[in-house]
């Protein structure tokens, strides 16, 4: 019996297999745990596509993007 990996720290994202796969979906998601700034938690699943296109987006609105802080850059 293998164990099943742990979820890394908020905002990583790790490769999942899809073990109750249905007809017509991803054979692997993106898992991430997110915080909201409210404090409360989320845990998402996102394919490969849907994160191709927000990187997409990104590239077409980098006026939008927010700059990490020196402190942030050391730490990741």
């Amino acid at each position: 019996m293998s164990k099943k990996p742990k979820a890394k720290r908020i905002g990583d994202l790790q490769r999942v297999e899809n073990t109750r796969r249905r007809f017509g979906s991803d054979k692997t998601y993106y898992f991430t745990r997110l915080q909201f700034p409210t404090g409360e938690e989320a845990q998402l699943l996102f394919t490969f596509d849907q994160l191709r296109k927000a990187a997409e987006r990104a590239t077409r609105n980098p006026e939008d993007l927010l700059a990490a802080g020196v402190i942030r850059d050391l730490l990741d």
